[in-house]
């Protein structure tokens, strides 16, 4: 196609080149390398994708400067190929069209790499769940500066001030950052020679790295030291897993001899804790708290020695055998040397000189069984015992003088060396030992005076700095409840072959190696990195090494990522880091990247199938229930035979409701403190109002009184004569002023019917299948005041007629019975299993409500029955069977059969009540947006939320589990009285594409281009000459020498 030149040797130098410019970006040969670096930059990302995963090849790729400097490069070519030929002809029509769609398709692109979301969401069985996270992670930087306190009112605690919070952008990348110096050498890929081809193109990355400052103003500066992509988290170091072997058994084998079994190795994890402060004081454990744990025969310690010398004091403070007092042998260790002190000869006595040093120690008490003071924390004091009682847990209190004046203190236990305060100030170091004589084998077994193995963190001898977690090595020694038998060090990170003697019994002697050490220079949480692929599909654990500044102090750590919302579940030894400098208090975390969907995921169930004789799974998939985001119930209103959800500013979780003229009334159980509050029909609009705060545990059964001044409810409260909960009847003013326990009740009532009249409150008896009443002022009771009404769950009065209504779970039945006599009538008889619950008698209308949660029965035309041979064939459910549902009966009429009202969402079913002078009934359900959702491996769901209309697609992605019975998954996410075995986690990808419309309006525009190219002869005829000279003259003005056809 023709294009005419811009440029002429008369125009001015800048012009010329701009318009150099402009011919060479509409140029077909960019065109051409743009659209090849395009396709090869494609084909090098589904190898990436390939090798490593979508979060490499996105963050590597697909967001890269460089990709996207390719992409708009390609948009601007198309833009002035098109614009270039301005004032367009109509032959060009098509050309013009085409180009038009294809910038319309990369526009698209644009906003769905912008605006769209491809995350997961998480939820656990029986469990609910509204955030998408995103592998992206953010600093959470919270500035609060404390308000000076008020002496006149001291109970407020410190106030905030000002607070200030930040979102800092944080782009680590996928990989360790120390991936990077190392030529990727470590990562765990499929093909990890050919995965280092792909390494060069990791270094274009616009990634933060060491050194970074992310923040400083106003005094607080964020500064990145280090990061790994993938860690295991421990929240206590120096830590060390050590293997101990156990006896082998001999084994029968096929020919009836007996052979020799494996030796087989337990794992004993033991690490050092930070000591919790309870004091203003310093702790005296400057390097920790030990561990031990019981194993084999006997007891196995591990503790933190902060020095060189320490580790030298605790491999030659060891006794000689038969040199222990009765009373125990103390060996301190200063200035090199060890020094014995029999503890029965020193106690009580002045203090004495230290060889090799200037300092003077004395035993300032002798405890034969000690105990911490809960005081303090950190103190040991003496337990007083029975006299002539064997000493327990034997502790020493040293005191250590220089110049008559205390200096140090030693605190040294002898069943328990890993909690000895040792004195680092005057570089002073001791143990204790004590004989406690001969034991049997049950005393051994309860730890009494037994052998003991004690681990230690110490310094390699000749460490140039013993701060670096490099010079930190395991040392040992071993108390066989006489002496020292053997001590050395132990190889990090051994094998079986490296093991070494422990604990000698009976049967055998025991070997142990130390499998994995994690070093530190002091207790505290840290993170080992990973290589990259070791996490596994599950995902990483991601971690940063950061240094923040404020004011003139300055802290460096590490910090977990938080797999969370960002103010949910923070750990303040992991996750959470508080710096606090005069009255400001900065925190850090770094949450990872969430996306509300605009309604919650509930997963009622996780199926997985297995390929038979494996594990691995063949099938796997999810029914979900979408949730309302806020709301977990909706109060819903029944007028004219049509339902409609009431819409209330305020409800929450609204359970049971009453109604009275204008005037709505429920029970919202969204916080553990459950309220009742109300709204005025009138002006639904304006928030609702909480009338009671506190309306106890477990309220239930709201009635209005008919004069509409008083309140009723059953509830829980504490009796403080038996110890437990005990039910009772709740009333209060309408007000909410009042409120006040009426009755007591000594067995759980279901249902309640107020007759206020008579003043009696008529209740369901579950435990005797009766229906109780009670005085209003609580002087008499009546459990069964009607026999044999079955299960009842619910009660409703009409008091112009003098008759009790009530629903019967039992014997699948509604039930009435005259107040004045009472007898058991039926009013309707269910022909199959059903679940009534809650009643409401419009009197005035002579009609009876009641509501049935009995679920639903399969639907056949549901997604997940489509293939499903026991859904199909002519003998077939045709359509579902519904039993959730509201039952209306007319009991003025002749026919008893009841009226259906149902919705396609109605579920849960609680509360019911009608309004007496307009007849409307109100009840509660689950806020369900769409319900009996199944999701697979190749089967996404499509749904619009209605917070803001976005169109998401939701794919099932993985899971995690199954979490057995004993787990802390299982604790936590199984409600109780289940019977579950097992718990697992689904994990769903939820997908927001806002550049498909516009996608798809750019290819019909591509292919309308192309077919009125195909039209217009643009590309695929030649033009026809002309042969007119004057025609040619009036199409061609321009004296053209030679006639140039480019794109």
């Amino acid at each position: 196609m023709a294009r005419p030149k811009l440029v002429s040797p008369d125009q001015p130098f800048l012009v010329r080149a701009l318009l150099y410019v402009y011919q060479f970006a509409a140029s077909l040969g960019l065109a051409v390398v743009l659209l090849s670096l395009m396709a090869v930059a494609l084909i090098f990302a589904t190898f990436v994708e390939a090798t490593f995963n979508t979060d490499v090849v996105q963050f590597y790729v697909y967001r890269s400067w460089w990709f996207g400097l390719i992409y708009a490069l390609l948009g601007v070519n198309i833009f002035c190929a098109a614009a270039i030929r301005y004032p367009w002809k109509r032959h060009q029509t098509g050309f013009v069209i085409t180009h038009i769609g294809l910038l319309m398709l990369l526009l698209s692109g644009a906003i769905s790499r912008s605006k769209g979301i491809d995350a997961q969401v998480h939820v656990w069985e029986n469990h609910a769940s509204e955030l998408a996270f995103d592998n992206a992670y953010y600093f959470d930087l919270r500035i609060e500066k404390k308000a000076k306190p008020d002496p006149t009112n001291a109970t407020l605690g410190p106030q905030i001030e000002d607070q200030q919070r930040h979102a800092v952008k944080f782009a680590p990348g996928m990989f360790n950052w120390s991936a990077y110096d190392d030529g990727f050498a470590h990562w765990k890929v499929a093909e990890p020679e050919l995965a280092r081809w792909f390494s060069p193109i990791f270094y274009l990355s616009l990634r933060n790295r060491a050194g970074n400052v992310l923040y400083d103003q106003n005094g607080v500066r964020l500064e990145v030291l280090d990061y790994y992509a993938d860690c295991n988290w421990w929240d206590n170091t120096p830590t060390v897993q050590l293997m101990m072997s156990m006896p082998s058994m001999k084994r029968p084998t096929s020919d009836g001899r007996t052979e020799e079994g494996k030796v087989s190795w337990i794992p004993i994890r033991l690490a050092v804790f930070k000591p919790i402060q309870q004091t203003q004081q310093p702790s005296k454990y400057r390097f920790g708290v030990g561990d031990s744990e019981r194993s084999g025969g006997g007891t196995v310690t591990f503790h933190m020695a902060g020095s060189r010398a320490a580790t030298e004091a605790f491999l030659a403070c060891v006794p000689e055998e038969g040199t222990i007092g009765p009373q125990g042998q103390v060996i301190l260790y200063a200035g090199g040397k060890p020094t014995v002190i029999h503890v029965d000869q020193q106690l009580g006595k002045d203090p004495q000189e230290l060889p090799g040093t200037d300092l003077k120690y004395q035993i300032k008490a002798y405890y034969p069984t000690s105990q911490v003071d809960q005081t303090t924390g950190q103190d040991w004091i003496e337990f007083a015992e029975a006299e002539g009682a064997e000493p327990r847990n034997p502790t020493v209190i040293i005191e250590l003088f220089r110049d008559d004046q205390k200096v140090d203190e030693l605190t040294l236990l002898a069943n328990m060396p890993q909690l000895n305060m040792q004195a680092y100030d005057a570089q002073v170091f001791g143990d204790y030992w004590f004989d406690f004589g001969e034991k049997d084998a049950a005393e051994l077994m309860r730890g009494e005076g037994g052998s003991r193995i004690d681990l230690i963190q110490g310094v390699a001898a000749g460490a140039e700095d013993e701060n670096d977690p490099a010079s930190k090595r395991v040392f040992y020694r071993y108390w066989n409840r006489k002496k020292v038998v053997a001590s050395g060090e132990l190889k990090r990170n051994g094998t079986e072959g490296d093991a070494v003697e422990a604990f000698k019994m009976p049967i055998a002697t025991l070997n142990m190696y130390v499998k994995s050490f994690v070093p530190s220079d002091r207790p505290k949480a840290q993170p080992v990195k990973q290589p990259f692929g070791a996490a596994g599909p599950m995902g990483s654990t991601p971690a940063v090494k950061v240094r923040l500044n404020v004011d003139d102090e300055s802290e460096e750590f590490w910090l977990k990522a938080h797999m969370n919302e960002p103010d949910v579940g923070l750990n303040e030894r992991s996750t959470l880091h508080t710096v606090k400098v005069g009255d400001r208090e900065v925190k850090l975390s770094m949450p990872i990247q969430s996306y509300p969907i605009g309604f919650r995921i509930y997963l009622e169930q996780f199926e997985r199938r297995l390929d038979p004789g494996t594990s691995q799974p063949s099938h796997y998939s999810s029914d979900v229930h979408y949730l309302d985001r806020l709301k977990d119930r909706y109060v819903m209103r029944l007028a004219g035979g049509a339902i409609s959800p009431v819409s209330i500013v305020g409800e929450l979780k609204p359970t049971s409701v009453a109604a009275n003229g204008e005037t709505l009334y429920w029970i919202d159980t969204n916080t553990q403190a459950s309220s009742i509050m109300s709204v005025n029909l009138d002006t639904p609009y304006e928030p609702a109002v909480t009338l009671i705060a506190s309306a106890g545990t477990d309220p239930r059964n709201l009635i209005v009184s008919e004069d509409g001044e008083h309140l009723y409810w059953l509830a829980k409260q504490f009796n403080r004569l038996t110890g437990r909960e005990a039910d009772v009847l709740m009333q209060a003013n309408s007000t909410g002023s009042e409120k006040r326990v009426i009755a007591l009740f000594d067995r759980s009532p279901t249902g309640l019917a107020i007759d206020a009249e008579m003043g009696w409150a008529y209740f369901g008896n579950f435990a005797e299948l009766s229906i109780g009443r009670v005085k209003l002022d609580g002087s008499e009771i009546e459990n069964r005041w009607l026999s044999s009404a079955g299960k009842v769950t619910g009660l409703a009065l009409d008091a112009k007629h003098r008759v009790l209504y009530f629903a019967d779970d039992l014997n699948d039945m509604i039930g009435k019975t005259s107040l004045d006599s009472p007898e058991l009538s039926p009013v309707y008889t269910y022909k199959s299993d059903a679940q009534p619950n809650s009643m409401a008698v419009d009197a005035k209308r002579g009609l009876l409500y009641w509501t049935d949660i009995q679920p639903n029965g399969i639907d056949p035309t549901a997604r997940k029955h489509l293939n499903d041979p026991k859904y199909g064939g002519q003998d077939a459910l045709k359509e579902q069977e519904i039993n959730t549902a509201i039952y209306m009966v007319d009991l003025k009429g002749k026919v008893k059969e009841p009226k259906t009202f149902h919705t396609k969402l109605m579920d849960g079913l609680e509360g019911i009540a009608v309004d007496a002078p307009s007849g409307d009934v109100y009840f509660t359900q689950r806020a369900l947006l769409k319900r009996d959702v199944w999701i697979t491996m190749n089967a996404p769901d499509d749904f619009t939320e209605p917070a803001g209309g976005r169109d998401l697609r939701i794919f099932q992605e993985s899971f995690d589990g199954p979490y057995l019975a004993g787990t802390p998954e299982y604790r936590e996410f199984v409600p109780e009285r289940s019977n579950d075995s097992e718990v697992y986690k689904s994990v769903f990808s939820v997908n927001y594409d806002p550049g498909t419309a516009l996608r798809y309006w750019g290819c019909l525009f591509v292919i309308g281009g192309i077919a009125c190219m195909f039209y217009m002869r643009a590309y695929f005829f030649k033009t026809k000459r002309m042969s007119d000279p004057q025609a040619r003259a009036k199409a061609h003005p321009a004296k053209i020498e030679t006639e140039v056809v480019t794109r």
